[in-house]
């Protein structure tokens, strides 16, 4: 997930008028500290991906981040997309162009 983050970042710094919104605060959901991440990763198998994983229901399956879909535990659901809308809200208010309104 940092990777990729990094990579769109650089890409849409590539741009004129178009700004990267960092929505990495989605990939731990609720786990804010360092310590919960540990936590998180000690009690669970989220530190190795399984293609199975996300080509079928995961619905059965109990998740543990708040922030990601019932249905395959990667898609945000609604409190991850009220997440994101307000990093995006946050980038929108901080540009140049917004600010001149």
């Amino acid at each position: 997930m940092d990777k990729l983050n990094e990579i769109n970042s650089m890409t849409a710094n590539d741009y004129k008028n178009c700004y990267y919104v960092d929505i990495k605060s989605l990939t731990y959901g609720q786990f804010k500290t360092e310590n919960q991440r540990k936590e998180l990763l000690k009690d669970s198998n989220h530190s190795s991906f399984n293609v199975k994983d996300f080509s079928e229901d995961a619905s059965d399956s109990k998740e543990i981040n708040d922030y990601l879909s019932d249905k395959d535990h990667f898609h945000p659901n609604d409190a991850g997309y009220d997440v994101m809308t307000d990093n995006l809200f946050k980038v929108i208010k901080n540009t140049e162009n917004f600010n001149k309104y």
